[in-house]
């Protein structure tokens, strides 16, 4: 966000979990791990600014980015929509170096939809406490074959087989692993769909 609280340019929304950080883009998902703070020398540290600042800008903090792009999809402004459904989103403050006067009462949601992320199929991302998951929702005459899921700065993508003879999808990236959950698909009578991931290289 720029010292107004504007959002970044092609970023709608952010996801905190334990050692990353999940972004919403308009190409896709953006993992960004982050590395263990280093333990400053003295904690009185913390409550002295000047030092603080000083202390912080003399250490180093590893980082590790990879990105989900969402080949030839549509994500926009137009087509991208939020609910805080099914509680009331809590409101959060940031005080960043940049903005010495805080970005105020930002609202957080539970919801995401990206409607017709590729025609006749909508993105539809959910926050728990598990993390987030995203379905595909796929409307009678779309084409599903044509989500294309691109993976940059992962060293290996994988189809793992789970107990119940299901797959995930195990991306490896120098800081840790990101498992995009159990593959499920099914009719919307209920009837399960028999599907597989299909992957070359780091194409899903």
């Amino acid at each position: 966000a720029d010292e107004r609280g504007n959002p970044a340019k092609g970023i709608y929304f952010k996801a905190t979990l334990k050692g990353v950080d999940l972004y919403i883009t308009d190409k896709g998902l953006t993992y960004v791990f982050t590395g263990p703070m280093p333990q400053l020398p003295d904690r009185k540290i913390l409550t002295d600014p000047g030092k603080l600042s000083l202390a912080l800008k003399n250490t180093e903090v590893e980082f590790c980015r990879v990105d989900m792009d969402l080949e030839g999809a549509r994500i926009n402004a137009d087509n991208i929509t939020a609910s805080d459904e099914p509680a009331a989103g809590a409101r959060l403050n940031y005080y960043l170096g940049h903005c010495p006067k805080g970005i105020l009462n930002v609202r957080t949601f539970r919801k995401v939809v990206v409607q017709d992320v590729y025609p006749g199929i909508d993105w539809v991302l959910k926050y728990d406490a598990q993390g987030v998951k995203y379905d595909f929702v796929v409307r009678p005459g779309a084409r599903p074959e044509t989500i294309s899921l691109a993976y940059k700065g992962a060293k290996s993508i994988t189809g793992t087989e789970n107990e119940q003879g299901g797959q995930y999808l195990l991306v490896k990236t120098p800081m840790g692993e990101i498992r995009e959950g159990d593959l499920v698909c099914f009719e919307q009578n209920g009837d399960p769909v028999d599907t597989h991931y299909n992957i070359a290289g780091n194409r899903v």
